[in-house]
């Protein structure tokens, strides 16, 4: 079987997704763990995931992603959205936090005032630019889940972001940043991956 590290050098950016040959729900549950395992600022995960299984909402979105046709093609497709709407996120952490029983009331006071107390100066557009940095880091662990367990990964920046909200009728609060196809290969790429190496990558002070 081979190693992480191994499992990551054979992965690429797929262009050509199989249709036909889905991932299984074993497998795409481990995904979705790894993403809903992602660390956040205060661990406040501002941000949600869609899972667009609708070919007719596919085909929208493909519009809205500069035709690229993994929108289409992969078997499965995660839409990820920023949230803006923090102090709502904060009381949505309070609250469920609370119905599992992992923290106390007085507890929870406190980390909404520090979180607040921190964040309630924020306009929309950096709180957007806060999330939406937040949302990458999941990014990191879909695709590092994907190449451990073998799975194909693409994802897809260039998106019409009004478009793609207006297509999923998301609150002004939604906003979607990047996509994630996800599936087996079609092919192989035809083209020799190339990385820069490490000595280029980086530096020592």
């Amino acid at each position: 079987m081979a190693s992480f590290l191994g499992n990551l050098d054979a992965n690429f950016g797929t262009k050509s997704f199989d249709p036909e040959r889905s991932v299984s729900d074993v497998d795409l549950a481990k995904v979705k763990a790894a993403i809903c395992s992602t660390p956040s600022s205060f661990g406040l995960q501002p941000y949600t995931i869609i899972d667009v299984r609708e070919s007719t909402i596919r085909a929208a979105l493909r519009g809205a992603a500069r035709d690229q046709t993994q929108v289409t093609d992969a078997p499965h497709l995660f839409v990820f959205c920023a949230r803006t709407d923090l102090k709502q996120r904060v009381d949505e952490y309070v609250a469920e936090a609370l119905a599992q029983g992992v923290a106390t009331n007085d507890s929870l006071t406190l980390y909404a005032k520090k979180v607040s107390s921190i964040t309630k100066g924020y306009d929309a557009e950096r709180a957007l630019t806060w999330t939406t940095k937040q949302a990458y880091i999941t990014l990191g662990f879909a695709l590092a889940a994907c190449a451990e367990l073998g799975i194909d990964a693409c994802p897809i920046e260039g998106i019409s972001e009004k478009l793609i909200a207006n297509i999923l009728a998301l609150p002004e609060t939604h906003v979607p940043v990047f996509l994630l196809a996800f599936g087996y290969r079609k092919e192989d790429s035809p083209y020799k991956r190339f990385r820069f190496s490490e000595n280029n990558l980086f530096s020592r002070r």
